[in-house]
């Protein structure tokens, strides 16, 4: 994995990838996946940083013929005083087929303590 964030402008990315190779240790099929994460982050109202992202990944299963992807879109805004943060995330998940596809929304609070 890898990180970089532009500090003057706020933009950020970060990507990561990984591979397994017999994960039941008896033959089994290898599995790949990618994940990469883009963004900006600045600090709007003096209360906290606003965060904006978007994110895609794809994990691959060897010999399946179903990759499952995965798109979306977050927010996150923080109240620093509050060691607070408002969060809210949508992913759409396709199962590699079809009308295979899974839209998720998160949304929450996190205090920090």
């Amino acid at each position: 994995s890898a990180s970089a964030k532009h500090l003057a402008s706020g933009i950020f990315v970060n990507a990561a990838a990984g591979k397994t190779k017999d994960i039941f240790a008896s033959g089994g099929p290898d599995v790949t996946g990618y994940h990469l994460q883009a963004g900006w982050e600045k600090n709007l109202s003096g209360m906290g940083n606003t965060t904006l992202f978007a994110e895609w990944g794809t994990l691959k299963v060897t010999g399946s013929g179903d990759d499952a992807t995965l798109l979306g879109l977050g927010a996150v805004q923080s109240f620093d005083a509050a060691a607070l943060d408002l969060y809210v995330s949508w992913r759409q998940y396709d199962l590699g087929g079809g009308d295979d596809k899974i839209n998720t929304w998160i949304t929450g609070i996190r205090i920090a303590f």
